[in-house]
């Protein structure tokens, strides 16, 4: 169909113009060579904010419908919504390896603790421990293949039993071909097959000369990829013979360690790498005698760049899953694809008209270049080009139809062509000086005749007899689109004179915008009809500036509010020939409407907001989406998203699984939680029901993320039901609660009062009770509270502190929110606190050192250091970091002598501190933590080591070498790494930072210690005096303002004004306590200390 720009665009009218046009088009447009597009697929990324356990992400598989993730602190599931497991030394310590069994309900964990972990449904529990890290997990034939740092075994039942010849291998990846008959093992020295129960090496008298595999992946097809020294190399299953990739686009930097491969099914494999990025084997097109070759194409992520790629993984809908050291990255590819060709502001991405013929090939009709036709599938390539070279009249083409002989029509700006099945010539059987127009808008075939829509009329042509017919009716007018209805009336879409339908008699039925009620379609400028084919006789049509009307037989509906459409400037509509939906392009995108609900589609950096001029549906399943911005492809998956409800508040009672009983005037809140793979939790559409006793609802939308109910009048039982519906369209089972209303229960009448029901009365009787017997207590402890401040004046008891850090928990106020919040994240995280000087950074880790000592966990028991790295050089740190271990570590009670004669034989105690580097102190730590741990077996029964050092000043690391900064980056990264934690502390640390590793601040959660609030230093002033003395009016507030937040000059305050109260004898500190207090400390300035003086009123 016809798409202008601009309704007072007359250009099209004029006939010589139109002629040069043409003539220009044929004589001097550049021939175009044929390119493919690049295609740019939609990402997303997720990371610890979004719920992710870890952002370093070891493992990824994917199950049905949900996508599981190990990382270096617990397991992570996503279906839409996500949920981490993180509890215990063995998730914590982190996770390496995943595996499906036959259902998504089998899954199996293998840790670096050694743990090999089961899920049950709802948890994980510990199925067998072996002695070294599970590197590798695979299920296959009903059999659990176990791959450790010291051997592989195989799960028997209740227990795993060693492999013979590979029991001391290290394992690094497992997998395997042909049905589970053939297991590939990857080791530190080689990879091993087994076939018929033997196992056998693979090397070079195999063609294969590797020696660690890193990576390996078994396509169902039979070819085997293996990633080994930085090489890849696949086995054809025909032959049985290895063939070399060639991996130089891998080493362009530098030689990269391959971590992963997997495949799609269906030919592609996927690579990632440490330090490399991602790439992408592809088949190179050679002589069809040679054997098959891959070429290797380096892949980027839009969203966010890394390098370093630990695991992929390919989903059943063909998403692409990456596990990296910053998260999951997740690429909808094969459901999502917008296609560019080069350059981007070329003719060929201006596509005006799409057809998908029967084979399933796409046909695009370009503003300026012609038509494309791509093959089935969602390629890249055109597979032909059609210009004035070959036929066409024009490159400018408005719209296509195919007949029933399988001939493709094109309308031009100058005339119309045809093609012939299997042709690659273009025609012209009717002349264009013959049309009303040679400007050809819209063209619809049907039987045997084709009809021509015009910018100056109507014409119908004849396929047997060659006949051309003017539709008188239809003269001068601006034809935008045609359409058959059920009955096979034709309906003509014009600019300015509305709609027209043939009627069987060969008459026209007009509609207007001043035609009847009924029969009004509210403007005049139609831009597009489609019939709709679930009834007969129905249309609908889009009207440019006023919106979408539905025509069901009878009289014509406004449908615009309902849409919610992005735009009411029109191009296109399309009926689904599968399941009958409607798509409207416009201005604004593409709007889909179901029968239910209505969906503006807008995937960010493909399917923009920007004008979609075409809408096509591929036999194959495939949307096509054509603007003057390019192509997009659409394969809607086909899972569906869930819903469950989450909780019921309010007036209702819990009388049995899922029902309810609720009062006739009750309030209740229903909270649901609903997710999808692929489609956002906030762009989910959510429909519910709610179904009285013996009547059934209507589904309405729902935009908040709880239900409210109330009023519950009828006696009996209601329904209430939920749905989901996700971006494919695509709804959720119902998810369903019954309530059972009940009449209101018995009341009483009291004088004053009124009626009261029996419950609410007794409800107030016990609260009097409980009340008065408050009062009494509260009384009690006045009189007691006046004795202990008498006390407090007459000993002269300041308790403010200045200067020193505050070591005593009972004077620490206004941070313990915060002590709390590092002590829980402690469990498997580091800390950065960060501040200005004097704002309370050593208080702080001396509060923590002691919250640990006396912290009674579950799981843990903690061994905090206090170390002040002030005045470290750099060749000393680590010398000196671990004497501070060992002087803590030492004064341990109970220590054993084993223990203690442990904690001597170290390196450190080798005369010579500048030989004392990162790895002399990787080898004593970890002997220092073998030791603690063998002492805690006794000292603290089933509790699992924590070393937390509590480093201060860390500012000094800032003048230290950035490879000295990266060696203590590699210390938390060690197999010790899940006993290991820190917390440090510095006014500016450095993020300086120019080498390709990550970061070294980066293993910290940081924590800006920012000034008290109000209520903080409100809390600091008044908690320390409570019961002993009182603040005058507006004391409290002088010294607030004067403070600006930081504690230690409220600190500073405090210490004064009590100080001169005290000299008086008072209890009461007054505003010239305050006064005198703010003066004295002006005066000194910063370097007060103590801010103790003589009492001096003048």
């Amino acid at each position: 169909m016809f798409k202008r720009s601009s309704a007072t665009d007359r250009f099209h009218r004029r006939a010589a113009l139109l002629l040069v046009v043409g003539a220009f088009g044929l004589l001097f447009w550049p021939a175009r060579a044929l390119a493919d597009g690049t295609l740019i697929p939609p990402w997303s990324d997720y990371t610890q904010e979004d719920g992710l356990a870890s952002n370093n992400v070891l493992a990824v598989t994917v199950g049905e419908g949900e996508v599981w993730f190990g990382t270096d602190h617990g397991i992570s599931r996503f279906n839409g919504a996500w949920h981490s497991w993180m509890e215990g030394a063995d998730l914590q310590g982190g996770v390496y390896s995943l595996t499906l069994g036959e259902t998504s309900s089998e899954l199996w964990a293998g840790t670096a603790t050694g743990a090999v972990l089961v899920w049950n449904g709802s948890a994980w529990d510990l199925l067998t421990r072996l002695d070294s890290p599970v590197r590798a997990l695979h299920y296959t034939g009903g059999q659990l293949w176990i791959g450790t740092a010291a051997g592989l075994y195989l799960w028997n039942v209740d227990a795993p039993s060693h492999v013979t010849g590979l029991d001391e291998a290290y394992i690094n990846v497992i997998g395997s071909s042909n049905g589970g008959d053939s297991i590939w093992v990857g080791t530190s020295d080689g990879l091993w097959l087994r076939q018929d129960g033997r196992w056998s090496a693979i090397g070079e008298a195999e063609g294969l000369p590797v020696r660690e595999v890193t990576a390996l992946w078994a396509d169902t097809a039979g070819p085997v990829w293996v990633a080994a020294d930085g090489n890849i190399a696949w086995r054809d299953p025909s032959t049985g013979a290895w063939e070399q990739v060639e991996t130089d686009p891998l080493h362009a930097r530098e030689r990269v360690r391959i971590t992963s491969l997997a495949g799609d099914g269906i030919g592609t494999v996927w690579v990632g790498t440490e330090g490399g990025g991602f790439f992408r084997l592809v088949e190179r097109e050679v002589e069809p005698s040679a054997s098959l070759q891959y070429n290797l194409i380096p892949q980027s992520i839009n969203s966010g760049e890394t390098s370093f790629i630990h695991t992929v993984a390919v989903d059943r809908a063909g998403s692409l899953w990456l596990g990296t050291v910053s998260g999951v990255f997740r690429s909808d590819r094969e459901i999502w694809g917008r296609e560019i060709h080069p350059p981007a502001a070329s003719p060929a991405n201006e596509i005006q008209t799409m057809l998908a013929d029967e084979e399933g090939r796409l046909w695009i009709g370009t503003r300026g270049e012609g038509i494309r036709r791509k093959a089935a599938g969602n390629g890249l390539a055109d597979e032909a080009f059609f210009d004035v070279e070959s036929g066409l009249p024009s490159l400018f083409v408005t719209d296509l139809a195919l007949d029933a002989s399988g001939r493709i029509w094109a309308g031009t700006w100058w005339g119309l062509a045809s093609l012939e099945p299997g042709a690659e010539l273009w025609t012209q059987p009717v002349p264009p000086e013959t049309l009303p127009s040679a400007l050809v808008t819209t063209v619809l075939a049907w039987e045997r005749q084709l009809w021509i829509g015009t910018d100056n009329g109507l014409a119908r042509y004849d396929f047997d007899t060659g006949v051309l017919s003017i539709e008188e009716a239809l003269t001068q007018q601006v034809v935008q689109d045609l359409a058959l209805d059920a009955s096979d009336r034709l309906w003509a879409a014009t600019e300015s004179g509305g709609i027209f339908v043939g009627e069987p008699d060969g008459g026209w039925t007009r509609y207007q915008a001043s035609s009847e009620a009924g029969q009004s379609i509210f403007g005049d400028n139609v831009a597009a009809l489609v019939s709709d084919p679930k009834a007969p006789g129905a249309m609908w049509a889009a009207v440019n500036q006023h919106g979408l009307i539905y025509f069901d037989g009878q009289v014509w509906h406004d449908r615009t509010a309902s849409a919610r459409l992005p735009s009411k400037l029109f191009y296109d509509l399309y009926v689904d020939p599968v399941d009958a939906s409607l798509w409207i392009g416009s201005e604004g995108g593409v709007t889909r409407y179901d029968g239910r609900t209505w969906e503006t589609l807008i995937v960010e950096s493909v399917l923009p907001a920007a004008s979609i001029s075409s809408i096509v549906r591929s036999p194959g399943g495939l949307y096509w989406f054509g603007s003057r911005e390019g192509l997009t492809f659409h394969r809607p998956d086909s899972m569906p998203p869930w819903i469950r409800i989450k909780d019921i508040s309010g007036q209702a009672e819990l009388i049995s699984a899922n029902a309810w009983q609720v009062e006739s005037d009750g309030n209740i809140i229903i909270g649901f939680e609903a997710g999808d793979l692929y489609t956002p939790q906030s762009e989910l559409v959510v429909l519910y029901r709610l179904s009285p006793p013996g009547e059934l609802g209507q589904w309405q939308l729902l935009d908040r993320p709880f239900l409210e109910l109330s009023d519950f009048t009828e006696k009996g039982q209601y329904t209430l039901e939920f749905q989901v519906r996700d971006f494919a369209f695509t709804y959720s089972e119902i998810s369903s609660v019954s309530f059972e209303a009940e009449p209101l229960p018995a009341q009483v009448r009291l004088p004053l009062l009124g009626s009261i029901r029996t419950d609410y009365l007794i409800t107030l009787i016990v609260t009097g009770l409980l009340a008065l017997i408050g009062f009494g207590y509260m009384g009690i402890e006045v009189i007691q509270t006046r004795r202990r401040a008498l006390d407090a004046v007459v000993r002269s008891f300041n308790p403010f502190i200045s200067g020193e850090p505050v070591r005593r928990e009972d004077m620490f106020f206004g941070r313990r929110e915060m002590l709390q919040k590092i002590v829980d994240t402690l469990h498997n995280n580091s800390i950065m606190i960060h501040g200005e000087r004097r704002i309370g950074k050593t208080t702080l880790l001396y509060q923590l050192n002691n919250h640990l000592w006396g912290l009674e966990d579950e799981e843990y028991w903690f061994v905090p250091l206090y170390v002040d790295l002030e005045g470290t050089e750099e060749d000393t740190f680590f010398h000196f970091l671990m004497e501070e271990i060992l002087h803590t570590a030492s004064t341990l009670s109970g220590l054993t002598p084993e223990t203690k004669d442990a904690l001597q034989d170290l390196l450190y105690y080798r005369p010579g501190h500048e030989q004392y580097t990162d790895r002399e102190f990787i080898r004593d730590l970890r002997d220092v933590i073998k030791a603690l741990q063998h002492f805690g077996e006794e000292s603290h029964p089933d509790k699992h080591l924590r070393l937390i050092l509590l480093m201060d000043e860390m500012d000094v690391f800032n003048a230290y070498d950035h490879l000295m900064q990266q060696r203590l980056r590699r210390i938390f990264m060690r197999d010790f790494a899940a006993t290991l934690g820190a917390v440090i502390a510095g006014i500016r640390i450095s993020k300086e930072w120019g080498r390709i590793e990550s970061p070294w601040y980066n293993l910290f959660n940081e924590i800006e210690l920012e000034p008290f609030t109000r209520e903080q230093a409100m809390e600091l002033l008044t908690e320390p005096v409570r019961g002993f003395y009182r603040y005058e009016p507006g004391v409290v507030d002088f010294i607030i303002e004067n403070c600006a937040g930081r504690p230690f000059r409220i600190q500073q305050y405090g210490l004064e004004a009590v100080g001169r109260m005290l000299a008086d004898g008072r209890r009461t500190i007054t505003m010239a306590d305050a006064v005198f207090a703010h003066g004295h400390i002006q005066q000194m300035g910063d370097t007060i200390n103590i801010g103790l003086s003589e009492n001096d009123d003048t």
